[in-house]
């Protein structure tokens, strides 16, 4: 895996502070979405790169094969 993606519902500047707090950045937002609390509300995208990419990207391993250290590398923020 070389990206990790959110999707939020707007407004929520919490969830977006937080997620752009370990790297997440904004892709887009796709306007008047759903109907919450009494109005219409924004879904926005971000996108946060885990790792470089490489040609070709190596075989997925499942995280259950990661020793805890590798796990804890993958998941820090960069």
């Amino acid at each position: 895996m070389r990206n990790a993606f959110a999707g939020i519902a707007l407004p929520n500047a919490a969830s977006v502070a937080l997620h752009e707090s370990v790297g997440f950045v904004e892709l887009g937002r796709y306007r008047n979405v759903g109907f919450k609390l009494g109005a219409w509300r924004d879904s926005m995208w971000l996108q946060h790169a885990l790792a470089e990419l490489s040609a070709p990207p190596l075989a997925p391993v499942p995280l259950a094969g990661l020793a805890p250290e590798e796990l804890q590398a993958a998941l820090s923020p960069r």
